[in-house]
This record gives structure tokens, C-alpha cells and sequence, in this order.
């Protein structure tokens, strides 16, 4: 995929998010709103580097729109997100992120709705050939069993592609279930499945018998994925807990790409008269089954992969209509090289406009 042929993509993703804005003035019972946020970002480890860290600082634009309707007996809902990091002193990682989501829900009967959610990403390096696509398709079935039980069956494909290489590439059709069950109003519990089969486009590789030697063997890479989740909601007196922790295999057809991990997510949020305080972290266990691993990098954007992390966030309304917020966070992720994790910080003060 080549660089213009990325940008024709961004402009057609724009111009569908303008279409619904022009119906949300024109039509009644849609709904438009944005969000326009400005910022500064230090960075204590800009190209996630295991023992050479570099420091950068970034200034960061955001712009969030989104419009939605709602009819008697569907909903639908489409935002757009474009972000742009500009580093003054290290222009090589100047980039801009774009994305859209799509949601459609429709009520056949007081029990039984359908829903259609989509979301993609376009990443695009301003100044290096790394830009690359990620999307996904997501239809389900939501039956309300009782007014305390429900279930959401569904399913779904998602797929990355890079511009400059197909390394990375791939398609992944899924599958998954999950279960809500209301134990009081403010208590929820919802155990989830996940299973994945993701097809790269690179071809899978094996090993020798001594393990002196990796070749590629002549069938794409194929890997299985199941995950089991448990999830609790809580929310009172203002006070939001969301706890989960889940359990995921894949199994591959490449020697070196087994693992298994056990991850604990935490996310707290308080509104006081003064701010609105958030905490969010993940805590995770990894282990690959294979005594080898492979040579080659694993993960493809070292900036989204986040193994552990501790994020706080404070945001304070200075009116209707502007939010000022910092944020601090820490990472340990893993790094391109299996088994090694790198470490980063990040500090950042924004101000937002609502209109």
C-alpha cells in the first residue's frame, strides 16, 4: 500500500463522517457534538526503547465529533477522532492518528436487539513509511433474558494492514459470548469468551530438531486464540469500579508463538466538587511455551502495546464549555523482542473545548 494511496482512504473516511454532520443540521433527531483538545507531552522514552531511552517532548491537537439519532426503534451513532503529535526537537516520529466508529442498534421485540458496531484506525508517520490500517466488524445479538439476565452472542473479522510491508498483515475472524447479570443496581457481573483465528500473510516458521536453525515452512502463519473474562461494574454515590481478569491461549502453527497470559485490569473513577479523578492499570502475565523464540520482532506498534500500566488522570470544568486535565502515567510493556519489556513515562496537561 502506498502513502497516497493511505491518504485517499483518510479523505474518504472524512468525507463520511461529514455527511451525517450536514444531516444532523438538517434533519431532526440527530445529535452533533465536538470536542477540541490542545496539549503538551513529556516522554521519557519515545521509541520504547529497552536500555537506551530517549526523551521528547510533544505538542498534541485533537478533534472528536460525533453525531447520533435515535427513532422509535433504532440507534445509530458515528464519531470521528483526529489526533496530531508534532515532536519540535525529533520530527521523525511526527504522526497523525485518525479514527472512526460506527454504531447501529435495532429493537426487533422488548427482549431481542441486533447490533452492528465498526471502528477503524489509520496511523499515518509524517516523516517515515511505517503507516498502517486497523479495523473491525462487529455484529451481535442482545437477548434480555429477565430484567437482571442477559446474553450477547456475536461474532466478527478484524484486519491490519501495513503500508510498506505485509509482515504484520493480517485477517482474524472471531467469535464470543457474553453474559450480564445485575446483581443489585449497583453491581454487575459479566463473564466473557473470546475465540480468534488469525491468518497473517507472512508464512509460518519451524526449527530444526537441534534448534540450531529457523526456515519457513510453505503455509501461512495461523494462530488460535481463546480467552475466558470475568467482569465487575460498580457504581455509587458517584463512585465508578470497573474489575476484570482474563485468561488467553493462542496456540500457532510457528514455532516460538505459543503463550498464554493471565491479565488484571482496574479502573476507578471519582467525581468530587473540585475534579474528576481516574485511575486505570493492567497488570499481566505472560509466558510463551516454546524453550526458543523467535529472532524477529513480535509486535508491530510498540505504542499500543500496553502489558502493564498505571494511568492517573485529573480534570477539573473550568465552565460549560472548556476542561482543563492532567494525566501521568507509567508503563512496563513488552517490547518488539519476546520476553524483554521496556519502561516508560508519560506526563501531560490539556485543555479542552465542548461546543
Amino acid at each position: 500500500m502506498s502513502k497516497a494511496f493511505t491518504r485517499q482512504h483518510l479523505l474518504l473516511a472524512l468525507l463520511l463522517i461529514t455527511i451525517p454532520g450536514v444531516q444532523a443540521q438538517q434533519q431532526s433527531g440527530w445529535r452533533f457534538s465536538n470536542r477540541l483538545q490542545t496539549g503538551w507531552e513529556y516522554d521519557s522514552n519515545v521509541f520504547e526503547s529497552i536500555d537506551m531511552a530517549e526523551t521528547a517532548q510533544s505538542i498534541r491537537f485533537l478533534l472528536q465529533s460525533r453525531t447520533s439519532h435515535q427513532g422509535r426503534a433504532a440507534y445509530f451513532q458515528l464519531s470521528y477522532s483526529g489526533g496530531l503529535q508534532l515532536y519540535p526537537n525529533l520530527p521523525i516520529d511526527n504522526k497523525l492518528i485518525n479514527q472512526v466508529r460506527t454504531s447501529a442498534r435495532f429493537t426487533l421485540n422488548p427482549r431481542i436487539t441486533l447490533v452492528a458496531e465498526t471502528w477503524a484506525r489509520l496511523k499515518i508517520f509524517l516523516n517515515r513509511e511505517t503507516d498502517y490500517g486497523l479495523a473491525y466488524l462487529r455484529p451481535y445479538i442482545n437477548f434480555k433474558m429477565t430484567n437482571r439476565f442477559s446474553l450477547q452472542v456475536g461474532g466478527g473479522v478484524e484486519g491490519l494492514d501495513y503500508a510498506g510491508s505485509d509482515f504484520f498483515d493480517y485477517s482474524a475472524p472471531f467469535v464470543f459470548v457474553d453474559f450480564s447479570c445485575h446483581v443489585s443496581p449497583a453491581l454487575s457481573i459479566k463473564p466473557k469468551f473470546r475465540y480468534k483465528l488469525t491468518r497473517m500473510q507472512r508464512k509460518a516458521f519451524a526449527i530444526t530438531p537441534d534448534g540450531s536453525t529457523w526456515y519457513q515452512i510453505d503455509e501461512p502463519q495461523n494462530d488460535r486464540g481463546r480467552s475466558y473474562g470475568l467482569q465487575m461494574d460498580y457504581y455509587r454515590n458517584g463512585l465508578l469500579i470497573n474489575l476484570s481478569f482474563f485468561y488467553e491461549a493462542s496456540a500457532s502453527n510457528s514455532y516460538g508463538a505459543d503463550y498464554d497470559r493471565q491479565v488484571i485490569v482496574l479502573a476507578l473513577a471519582r467525581q468530587f466538587s473540585f475534579a474528576t479523578v481516574r485511575l486505570y492499570g493492567t497488570l499481566q502475565q505472560k509466558n510463551y511455551r516454546d524453550q526458543l523464540l523467535p529472532f524477529w520482532p513480535i509486535i508491530s506498534d510498540t505504542e499500543e502495546e500496553k502489558s502493564n500500566f498505571l494511568i492517573l488522570d485529573i480534570s477539573r470544568q473550568l465552565s460549560s464549555h472548556a476542561i482543563l486535565s492532567a494525566r501521568a502515567s507509567a508503563f512496563k510493556n513488552e517490547s518488539p523482542d519476546a520476553r524483554f519489556y521496556y519502561q516508560k513515562g508519560l506526563f501531560a496537561l490539556n485543555i479542552e473545548f465542548l461546543f
